[in-house]
């Protein structure tokens, strides 16, 4: 990634600090939403991707992006795992 204006890189650590924070949380929707804001910037294909990744790369390292799925799914995947939580 080219050098970024100082400003850019303030928010580019707030962005990863807050998914730091996400994951401790909820390790498994932090990783949808920033996978999700990675895929979505390659989908629109004209303004990169480069600074999703390197969000997503800081907070979970090495790992692979998500599989995409709809939101319909993604809704019923979040209240299956809140169901759990609630029977533990």
């Amino acid at each position: 990634m080219s050098q970024q204006p100082d400003h850019l890189n303030q928010i580019i650590q707030t962005l990863v600090f807050m998914g730091m924070f996400m994951k401790q949380t909820d390790s498994d929707t932090a990783k949808a939403f920033l996978g999700g804001a990675v895929i979505a910037c390659q989908r629109d294909g004209e303004m990169g991707d480069d600074i999703p990744q390197l969000i997503f790369q800081k907070v979970f390292p090495g790992e692979e992006l998500p599989t995409v799925v709809s939101s319909d799914i993604f809704e019923t995947i979040q209240r299956r795992q809140q169901d759990q939580s609630k029977g533990e």
